[in-house]
C-alpha cells in the first residue's frame, strides 16, 4: 500500500504572488476562490471562481462538469489504483475518459431529449448539459456526437487547469495588436461570466452549480505572449484560422516555430481516415463559430476561449487539390465510412499534401446510420455559415505540416463572445 498525496492545482509560488497583488485565494473545504482578474484582465469586472485546491480529487472531476456521485466513483477507482503502486502508470484525466468509454449510451441524432439523457447517464452534471445544448449551436454540435463533445469539454477544462499556474505567472500580455477579436473603434461584445456560488462550508452543491450570466467583458483582450511577429499579410502569404480553447491552441507554440501536429483532428475525418490531418479555414466566420460554442461549453470568461491565426508563405499551398460537387461527397462518404479500397476517382485525394473542400457538419455516427437505412453519398450537403459554403485545409502530409510549422508566423487571440452568437449560423 502506497500513501496516496494528490498534487495541488496552485503552485506555493502562484499562491504567494496573488497574497502579494490583493487577491489571495482562499481555501475553503477543497476549493479555492480565484479572480479571474488574476489570468485574464486588469479589469475590475472580474468575477471569482472556485477551482479544485487539489489537482487530484473527486472536486477536479466535479469541476470538469460531472456530479458528486459520479466525480467520488470515479476518483475512488483513481485512489486505489495510485495506493497499489501504480504511480507512474495513468493519470486521473485517463480515468475519467476510461469511464465515459464504458458507458455505452450515446446520442447523434437531432434529439435534444436524447442527447440530455445519454449525458446524464454519463454522469455529466446539469450545468454542463445545458451548456452543450445551448441553442444556436446546432450545426456545430450534430457534426458529432454528445460523448465527443463531453470528452472534448472536460479536456479542455482540464488543460485549463494544468495551466492555470502559468496563466497567473505572467504569460499573457494584456493587449490586442491584432484587431481580429476586437475592431477599433467597435464596442467590446458581451461575454459570459460564470458565478461558483458554493453552498456555506462546502463545495458548490447540485442546486448551486455554476450558472450562466451576461456580463461586459474583461477589456483589453489577452494576447498569449510570444515572439512579436508581424501580423500583416503579405500578396504572397495566406492567413489561416482555428478556433477552440486557448489552453490547446497554444500548444501550437513551441521554442522553434508552429508545432501543428498538436493541433490534428481525431479520425475518421472528411478528408483523412488513416493520419490526422490538422484543419484550418480561411474564414474567420467559421473560426469563430468553433471559438463560440467552446466559450457557451467552457465558459469563455472563465476558462479563455481564442482563434489561432497562422500567416504561412503561399508556396506551401501551391498544390493544394480542391474537392468539390459529387467528388467531395463521395470522398467525405468514404472517408466517415472507412470504406477501403478507395473508389478510383478518388485516389488522387488520397496522395495530395493538402486538400481544400467545403465541410460536412454531420456526425460519423449519423452517416453509419444513413447508410444502413440504404442512403448513398448523395445525402451529404456541406456546411453553411451566414449563407457561405464552410471551406477547409486540411493538411494531411507530416513533411508539409513541418515545413509549414518552421516558415509560418503565428499568434493566438483570446476572444469574447457576442450575446447573440448561436443566432443566424445554420446548415443551409
Amino acid at each position: 500500500m502506497v500513501l496516496f498525496i494528490p498534487s495541488k492545482t496552485l503552485t506555493a509560488e502562484t499562491l504567494e504572488k496573488l497574497a502579494i497583488f490583493g487577491t489571495p485565494a482562499e481555501s475553503d473545504r477543497g476549493w479555492r476562490s480565484v479572480s479571474t482578474m488574476s489570468y485574464m484582465s486588469n479589469s475590475s469586472s472580474a468575477s471569482t471562481i472556485s477551482i479544485p485546491d487539489d489537482f487530484e480529487s473527486v472536486e477536479t472531476i466535479v469541476f470538469l462538469g460531472f456530479t458528486e456521485v459520479t466525480a467520488t466513483a470515479i476518483f475512488e477507482r483513481f485512489r486505489k489504483w495510485r495506493e497499489e503502486g501504480n504511480i507512474h502508470q495513468g493519470e486521473l484525466l485517463d480515468f475519467i475518459t476510461g469511464h465515459l468509454i464504458s458507458i455505452t449510451t450515446d446520442a447523434y441524432e437531432r434529439d435534444d431529449e436524447a442527447w440530455d439523457k445519454a449525458m446524464l447517464a454519463m454522469g455529466v452534471d446539469i450545468d454542463l448539459r445545458a451548456r452543450i445544448l445551448t441553442p444556436g449551436f446546432e450545426d456545430i454540435r450534430f457534426s458529432e456526437s454528445a460523448k465527443h463533445w463531453v470528452v472534448d469539454t472536460i479536456k479542455a477544462r482540464h488543460a485549463f487547469l494544468k495551466t492555470l499556474n502559468r496563466y497567473i505567472n505572467d504569460d499573457f500580455v494584456w493587449d490586442n495588436p491584432s484587431g481580429y477579436s476586437q475592431p477599433p473603434g467597435q464596442q467590446a461584445e458581451a461575454g459570459l461570466a460564470i458565478d461558483r456560488t458554493k453552498t456555506p462550508g462546502g463545495p458548490p452543491s447540485e442546486a448551486k452549480r455554476p450558472q450562466m450570466q451576461w456580463m461586459a467583458p474583461p477589456t483589453p483582450l489577452p494576447q498569449v505572449k510570444s515572439k512579436v511577429v508581424d501580423q500583416k499579410v503579405k500578396n504572397d502569404e495566406t492567413l489561416l484560422f482555428k478556433g477552440g480553447d486557448l489552453a490547446r491552441l497554444e500548444t501550437a507554440i513551441g521554442e522553434r516555430g508552429l508545432i501543428l501536429e498538436n493541433l490534428a483532428s481525431e479520425l475518421p475525418t472528411d478528408f483523412s481516415r488513416r493520419a490526422g490531418c490538422l484543419y484550418f479555414t480561411k474564414q474567420l466566420g467559421v473560426a469563430r463559430r468553433y471559438a463560440e460554442f467552446a466559450s457557451r461549453r467552457m465558459n469563455g470568461d472563465v476558462v479563455p476561449v481564442a482563434i489561432l491565426n497562422v500567416i504561412t508563405p503561399n508556396e506551401k499551398l501551391a498544390d493544394a487539390l480542391e474537392v468539390t460537387g459529387n467528388h467531395w461527397a463521395d470522398y467525405v462518404w468514404a472517408n466517415r465510412l472507412q470504406l477501403y479500397p478507395v473508389a478510383g476517382h478518388l485516389a488522387r485525394y488520397t496522395r495530395a499534401s493538402i486538400l481544400i473542400g467545403p465541410t460536412l457538419n454531420v456526425s460519423t455516427d449519423q452517416v453509419v446510420e444513413w447508410r444502413r437505412e440504404g442512403r448513398t453519398s448523395t445525402t451529404l450537403d456541406p456546411w453553411k455559415v451566414d449563407g457561405q459554403s464552410a471551406t477547409q485545409y486540411c493538411i494531411q502530409d507530416a513533411v508539409r505540416i513541418e515545413e509549414m510549422g518552421a516558415v509560418s508566423r503565428l499568434w493566438v487571440d483570446a476572444i469574447t463572445v457576442r450575446r447573440d452568437a448561436g443566432e443566424g449560423s445554420s446548415r443551409g
